[in-house]
């Protein structure tokens, strides 16, 4: 079955299984968006491109809710040129069932499938829970990307609080111990607290799965987010997080190459410690803008991560919506503070 056809027929399978739930009592819609986003350095990167990084890409699915059940399924469509691949590009992104129950005041439900998890508060830097802290895979500082993952996640909603354990699978396409579902997988805590002006939310992940079959090395990280608003359209927000990775003798590239051995998780060095943290204000316009924010980062021996960057970096951002149509806009830092790159993306939602 060709590239195309594949995802295809999973959409139509899924669509139609949707159709079916449709039947019974829920709210079954379709979903989907248009984006473009450019990057350019402000700066002398040799480039003789007009964009640095230039795409397109439509996303469409569809979403199921009731009283105690939900689906999502989303697709995605990339463009000829995206990554230079020379053809459409169709994939799914998003797909999961979420089953749920009710007991007196408190709410719990079990959650399996793939989805991203958005640890961004600001939108541009933050997520060190589940994405290696580096920025090397995109621009630092535009638009903060989301963790993808496999898994099983149990939920618990007591008052304030809400409570979920996840067991996710990891692939790492350098290890081959991770082509079987479950030889490389983490285990995931997060508790996120709502009072009043203030969203506060802790969290711990651990590849506990990782050393269970093969000498592996363990990394934890502890995160903590939150913002609080202080007036009415001025927030302040920001994300803390500790990752240490300890060592073990039998794990090296020679024994993970040969699948005797599981690689480090998101590729951090052994006996390594990190502790990311990063501030922001997002300030009111007087309604010209939906947002207009200012975030600060500061990672100490980034150049460990990324060469030759350094500790800090910066983002100014704004974003508009207009309609169905939401435009996205960041000045930001690249590796150095004082080469500042510019992004834009603008997202119509159907």
């Amino acid at each position: 079955m060709n590239t195309f056809l594949k995802p295809a027929t999973y959409l139509l399978l899924g669509l139609g299984l949707l159709s079916a739930t449709y039947a019974a009592d829920g709210d079954f819609k379709l979903t989907g968006s248009f984006q473009a986003q450019a990057v350019k350095a402000l700066y002398n990167n040799h480039s003789d491109n007009d964009f640095d990084t230039f795409w397109l890409r439509a996303n469409f699915g569809a979403k199921y809710s009731s009283p105690d059940f939900d689906a999502t399924l989303d697709f995605r469509m990339w463009s000829q040129a995206f990554y230079g691949k020379g053809t459409e590009y169709f994939s799914p992104r998003i797909y999961f069932g979420n089953y749920k129950w009710a007991l007196n005041d408190q709410k719990f439900n079990l959650k399996f499938g793939h989805w991203e998890t958005d640890w961004s508060v600001g939108g541009n830097f933050g997520t060190y829970l589940d994405k290696k802290i580096d920025g090397s895979t995109s621009y630092h500082g535009f638009i903060s990307r989301t963790g993808p993952q496999d898994g099983f996640e149990l939920g618990w909603k007591a008052g304030p609080s809400t409570l979920n354990a996840l067991v996710g699978t990891t692939y790492d396409s350098k290890d081959s111990n991770s082509l079987v579902p479950y030889n490389r997988g983490y285990l995931r805590f997060e508790d996120n607290l709502k009072i009043s002006a203030l969203d506060l939310t802790l969290a711990y992940r651990v590849n506990a799965l990782d050393p269970m079959l093969k000498p592996a090395v363990i990394t934890h990280r502890a995160d903590v987010k939150a913002s609080y608003t202080i007036l009415p359209k001025v927030k302040v927000y920001g994300e803390w997080a500790y990752i240490t990775t300890g060592k073990n003798s039998d794990v090296g590239a020679a024994a993970v190459k040969a699948g005797n051995a599981v690689a480090t998780d998101c590729g951090y060095a052994q006996d390594s410690d990190y502790m990311p943290f990063f501030v922001g204000v997002d300030v009111p316009t007087a309604g010209i803008l939906s947002n207009l924010m200012f975030e600060v980062e500061y990672l100490k021996d980034r150049d460990e991560l990324v060469a030759d960057a350094d500790e800090l970096a910066w983002s100014v951002a704004l974003t508009k919506s207009l309609g169905r149509t939401k435009v996205q806009f960041s000045v930001f830092s690249d590796s150095k503070i004082d080469k500042p790159a510019t992004g834009i993306r603008v997202t119509t939602s159907l």
